[in-house]
């Protein structure tokens, strides 16, 4: 229809063909909205290719930007938002999986969030979903705090929807940025903070539009449990959470945020005032909880290896 809202659904396929047809048909039965599935697959060994090939041939609303070596999702999506073939004239943009199930109202409920907020980004909820037929709901929707967005992301990927300004200028960013985004993989913690850092408003929705599929092969999937808390725990202790926080800071110019100063310092003394900051740091309660015992943890075993110089 001619006034419903244009968008533009960025998908990043790699050996997709078990799901992608159930994923493309579920996003082109969106209501309300009039949508166009730019599709970039990173190099794949099974027939996602001739898939794609075909799907495109048969259906105007799908293009195929063809097949590259990326390497990870994340690369994909940086490449697919900074694609030169992606034009910029859709009213909003928003991004896909190849292996989920689009509810037909999902796009349509996120443009009557973002008008109702007047936020220029969205996420939601989820819903995973497991063969054995277990249902769980991931919620991120608990409110934002101050510097949330330094340490998580707003939620999965495939659920954020972004107007057009914002949009284009991450676009801009992206292409300009003088260290590679590609350094940091999670293109969805980095769209997040882009926004929050660059002051856009960004709204989580605590309903559930979208069935998230949990299988042997997705890179990142619905974090579940207490292995989930050991993970970050490991991530923490090992520094690397630090590191990819810090990679992060440096791309994104956020040095002057004092969470950052503290990460970039990189003393005993700074994780122990990071820890008294955790209620501005995650959404979730048990989260902050568990980020406090983390970074003290962590302080006392880096004082620890320096007073012994191990």
């Amino acid at each position: 229809m001619p006034n419903n809202p244009r968008i533009a659904v960025l998908l990043a396929a790699y050996n997709g063909e078990n799901w992608l047809t159930e994923q493309v048909q579920s996003i082109l039965a969106q209501k309300d909205v009039d949508v166009r599935i730019f599709v970039s697959l990173d190099k794949s060994s099974d027939a996602s290719k001739s898939l794609l090939e075909n799907m495109s041939a048969v259906n105007s609303r799908i293009i195929f930007l063809g097949e590259a070596v990326r390497g990870s999702a994340g690369k994909n999506f940086y490449g697919l938002i900074k694609n030169q073939d992606i034009p910029r004239n859709f009213d909003y943009y928003c991004l896909a999986d190849q292996d989920d199930i689009w509810l037909d109202e999902k796009l349509s409920r996120a443009v009557e969030m973002l008008k109702g907020t007047a936020s220029c980004g969205y996420s939601s909820n989820v819903t995973a979903f497991w063969a054995s037929g277990e249902h769980r709901m991931i919620v991120k929707s608990q409110p934002q705090r101050k510097w949330d967005y330094l340490f998580e992301a707003a939620g999965p990927g495939c659920t954020y929807v972004l107007e057009a300004g914002l949009y284009k200028d991450l676009v801009d960013f992206l292409r300009a940025s003088e260290i590679p985004v590609e350094r940091f993989e999670a293109h969805d913690w980095l769209i997040y903070a882009f926004a929050r850092s660059r002051c856009y408003p960004w709204t989580i929705d605590e309903h559930s539009y979208m069935l998230y599929r949990q299988h042997a092969n997705n890179q990142v999937g619905a974090n579940k449990g207490m292995r989930a808390y050991l993970k970050r725990f490991r991530m923490v202790m090992s520094g690397n959470w630090f590191d990819r926080a810090e990679t992060l800071i440096r791309i994104l110019g956020l040095h002057e945020q004092r969470p950052a100063k503290l990460v970039l310092e990189k003393k005993p003394s700074s994780y122990f005032k990071m820890a008294l900051l955790v209620g501005e740091l995650r959404r979730k309660k048990s989260e902050q909880l568990y980020l406090s015992l983390f970074l003290l943890l962590y302080s006392l075993n880096i004082a620890f290896k320096r007073i012994f110089r191990i």
